[in-house]
């Protein structure tokens, strides 16, 4: 097996944080390369005219484009009908980005009692188990 060059040996503090100017990754990000979220966030904002993959979707939806429609303007109207043609994680997609995802609480009760699922959590962390009534 061949031998690693031996790596600069970093300390952390008592906190674990890396002295200031160190880091844990020192090569980091290529400087300049953009990240994922950049890039598609480059292509949402083009004129939908100008890419053929967003004018077949506006055509398939018989979407109206102007010079200024953007492919993002194209994606959500596309989400949209698909949401109303019964696609129903389209549906919930939209809705969760109109109104945020819903928060499931971490205790369900039904008819006044906990859930089976919440019981058997709270029996196995030595909550013990509810009183029978």
């Amino acid at each position: 097996m061949a031998d690693r060059p031996a790596q600069q040996e970093i300390s952390r503090d008592e906190k674990g944080r890396w002295p200031s100017g160190q880091s844990g990754n020192p090569s980091g990000r290529i400087k300049g390369k953009l990240s994922l979220t950049s890039l598609l966030k480059q292509q949402l904002v083009r004129q939908a005219k100008a890419s053929a993959p967003a004018m077949n979707v506006a055509e398939t939806y018989g979407l109206p484009v102007t010079d200024e429609t953007t492919v993002a303007e194209v994606c959500i109207a596309a989400m949209c009908f698909q949401a109303l043609a019964g696609n129903t994680k389209m549906l919930e997609m939209v809705i969760d980005r109109v109104d945020g995802k819903q928060v499931q609480p971490s205790h369900h009760e039904v008819n006044g009692r906990l859930s089976t699922g919440d019981f058997i959590t709270g029996f196995l962390n030595g909550d013990g188990h509810p009183e029978e009534e």
